[in-house]
């Protein structure tokens, strides 16, 4: 087995650019899994709120006025017609009719859903930072050793 010998000025020069091309890629890949985790947050949130209105239904009459939030912080007034039965998507703008119960089983399978795939993207994360902080290592070293 021959000795491995030292790589040419050339050869450190193109595995620099290529270790800072890889992290600047990295960086931007660090963004979009920030905004899926930001966008999954949100879509956590909505369905915590949900869930709750859910739950609160059980305790309201038929006849109870209630205030119907429609968007930028404004209200409609409305009253309990059915309590027992809420009308629920389930996606690409599809609406049903579900049971109290049967809705509230539905947001929190959904729940259930996005925990898992923020837990998926959070780890992607933390692979992806990993590789930055081994590339970021590497451009220290180099740059230490042309400074010696």
């Amino acid at each position: 087995m021959g000795e491995q010998k030292p790589p040419t000025p050339e050869e450190e020069e193109r595995r620099v650019q290529s270790l800072t091309y890889e992290f600047r890629v990295l960086e931007g890949v660090v963004g979009e899994l920030r905004a899926r985790i930001g966008a999954i947050d949100a879509i956590l949130r909505n369905l915590t709120l949900a869930k709750t209105t859910l739950e609160n239904m059980e305790k309201l009459e038929v006849g109870d006025e209630i205030l119907v939030p429609i968007g930028g912080d404004s209200f409609l007034k409305a009253k309990v017609l059915d309590k027992d039965k809420v009308i629920i998507g389930i996606g690409a703008g599809v609406t049903v009719e579900k049971s109290l119960k049967d809705a509230v089983s539905l947001v929190d399978s959904r729940v259930e859903e996005l925990g898992r795939a923020r837990s998926d993207v959070e780890r992607q994360l933390a692979q992806v930072m990993e590789r930055m902080e081994y590339i970021r290592g590497q451009l220290q070293k180099f740059l230490s050793s042309t400074q010696t």
